[in-house]
């Protein structure tokens, strides 16, 4: 096993393979948080002039619109073989998952008036916990396929160390036979 997470006998066209369903997995979560942060962002923009609308545009961001951009950014790193990509991810779905409590909590204990606005687009993500969840485990697993694989693109790569002198001492022509 290597670094005993994956056994040794997968090939690494299996391993290239499921890389390109976690890549596509974390492309479909991106566009679905990107494409509900933009509506949100949109209704919050046309409401502009009224605080709940700039409540409404800065809690859509915060939960729905700034993950999506970071989902997407991850499957961009992860399609390049990086590990980075998958912590990343990791972190921005633990930190998405610790945002919906924490907005609906404060959509409760605030003002009436505010509660709409900063409510609405937790309770949106709330259904995506399950596939945020989901995400984690897929990502986890993209970061074990990543060190598996090793990250292309690096410019220089560390070699073996090799003797420049010889080890054994070179045969002296000079003695007779």
């Amino acid at each position: 096993m290597i670094g005993g997470t994956m056994p040794l006998d997968v090939n690494e066209f299996q391993l290239i393979q499921a890389l390109k369903r976690i890549v596509a997995d974390a492309w479909t979560l991106a566009f679905v948080f990107i494409v509900l942060g933009a509506l949100g962002f949109a209704v919050g923009f046309a409401a502009r002039d009224d605080v709940t609308g700039q409540l409404m545009t800065a809690s859509c961001g915060v939960v729905m619109l700034a993950p999506g951009i970071l989902y997407a950014l991850a499957g961009v790193k992860i399609r390049n073989r990086e590990a980075f990509g998958a912590r990343l991810a990791l972190w921005a779905a633990v930190a998405h998952i610790g945002a919906i409590p924490l907005l609906l909590l404060a959509s409760l204990t605030t003002a009436s008036w505010m509660s709409p606005a900063m409510i609405v687009p937790a309770v949106v993500s709330l259904f995506f916990v399950p596939a945020l969840i989901a995400f984690l485990f897929s990502m986890n697993k993209a970061r074990q396929i990543a060190r598996m694989l090793g990250a292309t693109g690096h410019g220089f790569a560390v070699l073996p160390a090799q003797s420049v002198l010889p080890i054994e001492p070179a045969p002296d022509k000079s003695a007779p036979k």
